[in-house]
Order: structure tokens, then sequence, then C-alpha cells
């Protein structure tokens, strides 16, 4: 299944890439609106979407042990429902719920890319409203 898929994808990319970071939570967006539902919401429900995004290095190079200038990422958000009916192949199902970094912090509240140590407020929109096509 995906769950399988996206393990064994992210073997590839842990030993093409040697530092991998992967980032992964839960969102909640009952009403499909691409927002954070409101904390009673949340309060009252199951998480409707699972993100995760894998993030590497393009050469390797890390600024303060954490972060680099030159990051890659693909962020996914994949539904999480009773029971998949989903007729894809992993691939295809994976491609089709990639996101923006936009997105998660529109799910979730959360903020990327804020060191301005690292990124211009230029290169953190860009990076955060960037849609992977491959």
């Amino acid at each position: 299944g995906i769950w399988r898929y996206v393990l064994n994808e992210t073997a590839k990319y842990l030993a093409k890439y040697d530092k991998l970071r992967f980032f992964s939570g839960v969102a909640y967006d009952q009403d499909g609106d691409g927002v954070r539902d409101s904390d009673d919401v949340i309060k009252k429900s199951d998480p409707s979407h699972l993100f995760f995004v894998p993030m590497w290095c393009e050469n390797s190079t890390l600024i303060d042990h954490i972060s680099c200038k030159d990051i890659i990422f693909i962020p996914y958000i994949l539904p999480l429902k009773g029971k998949n009916l989903n007729c894809l192949e992993p691939s295809e199902y994976l491609y089709d719920n990639t996101a923006r970094m936009r997105d998660i912090e529109l799910l979730t509240g959360m903020e990327f890319f804020t060191d301005r140590n690292i990124w211009s407020d230029v290169e953190a929109i860009q990076l955060r409203t960037l849609l992977r096509t491959q």
C-alpha cells in the first residue's frame, strides 16, 4: 500500500542524499477548505490528514548543523479515511497529493523558513509556495 511505498521512497532518499530530515504530523480540516479547523472542532474530531515532508540539502552543506540554504523538499498531504478507495499506483497517488509548504502551514498553523539569517523574505515566500512537479 501507500505507506510501504512511502517508507521505501524515504529509504531511497536517505541512501541517495545521506542526511535526510523528515517532518510529519496530522492536520484537521473537516470541512475541506484547506485551512486549520478551530480548536473546538479539533477537540471533537479525529485528524483528517497526515502531512510529511522529506527534506535534504542539495550539496549536503549544513548551516549551524540544522539548516541549509540549498534545501530540497517534497511536501505531501494525505487524507486519512476509514477505507482507502483509491485505485492509483502508489507513485501516482503520492504525486496527486503533493502539496506546497504553504498548504501545510495553512492546515497546521506552523511556519517554515523563518530564519532570515538563512533565507530572505523573497526566498522564504518562494520556498513556501513552491509546488514540485518531479
